[in-house]
């Protein structure tokens, strides 16, 4: 570095979900490097008044950068023209802010497609190519950037199997697990005669709490689950005879560097590309036990 002094703003999304506290952790380790560097990290807590006020703070402070890590989309335009009166870069994690934040995060119509294929596959393979309800967990705060990602896994599983399935249920799960476990638990029980569903996370978080809704109702059998995120997908597939499926891996450990590199690019004063995505990797049982 220049030997210039910076402070750098974060917005984190929660501390309530394994997934955003490791992009927190891994970005605090990552400005550690730096000694020219101020990191100021404060937690949205899902909440568009608090995001709101941690980038009211920014920009009285003001920072040089926010990375705002907010599962709001419709309160970007609000949180972007804060900063903007102070002429303050920003990088929207995860979760986009149009039309002046930089993006780093989740190529979702790609990972929405390798989740979508490995659901296709399995439903070939062990129900005939037949499902009896398909079930489409969604976070009503998020718009059809980060809802991609459950958008193109259905269109891959519908491709797959070669025919539209009658029952498909768009599900507010939240963003977590247990609020997603309540919300199956309450279909399952409406649900008493279907026995093969198919269930799309939003994330790691809801596919779990589906599967945990059906563990309570001893219908473990009638399920199956792809996320979104990877972080908790060894964890479900270390159970016996999980239904788990697959997931996709963003590597949230690589989100500091990454995200770290890219500020200092920024506040050099150097063009940067408007969308920069994070590493992918599809995760299933099999890709799972030749890695170990």
């Amino acid at each position: 570095m220049s030997g210039i002094k910076y402070t750098i703003g974060f917005a984190g999304l929660t501390e309530d979900a394994t997934f955003p506290v490791m992009v927190r952790q891994s970005l605090e380790q990552a400005a550690a490097q730096y000694p020219d560097i101020t990191l100021i990290v404060r937690d949205n807590n899902m909440n568009d008044a608090t995001a709101l006020a941690n980038i009211e703070e920014f920009a009285a402070v003001p920072v040089d950068l926010a990375m705002i890590y907010h599962l709001g989309e419709r309160i970007g335009p609000t949180l972007s023209s804060t900063l903007l009166k102070k002429k303050i870069k920003m990088i929207a994690v995860d979760i986009p802010i149009p039309p002046w934040a930089v993006y780093f995060g989740v190529n979702n119509k790609e990972s929405g497609s390798l989740v979508g294929d490995e659901l296709a596959k399995w439903i070939k393979t062990h129900w005939d190519g037949h499902v009896d309800k398909v079930l489409v967990l969604t976070e009503s705060r998020v718009l059809d950037f980060v809802r991609a990602r459950s958008t193109f896994a259905l269109n891959r599983l519908i491709e797959g199997l070669g025919y539209t399935p009658q029952d498909i249920m768009y599900l507010e799960a939240g963003n977590n697990r247990e609020p997603s476990a309540q919300a199956v638990e309450n279909i399952l029980h409406r649900w008493p005669d279907a026995h093969r569903i198919a269930v799309i996370g939003f994330n790691d978080e809801t596919a779990a709490g589906a599967l945990d809704a059906a563990h309570r109702l001893g219908r473990e059998g009638d399920l199956i689950a792809v996320g979104q995120g990877g972080n908790l997908i060894a964890e479900e597939l270390a159970k016996l005879n999980s239904r788990m499926i697959a997931s996709v891996a963003y590597h949230p450990e690589e989100y500091g560097p990454r995200l770290m590199a890219l500020a200092l690019r920024m506040l050099a004063g150097e063009r940067v590309p408007r969308e920069n995505f994070n590493n992918h990797e599809c995760l299933t049982a099999a890709s799972l036990s030749q890695n170990h």
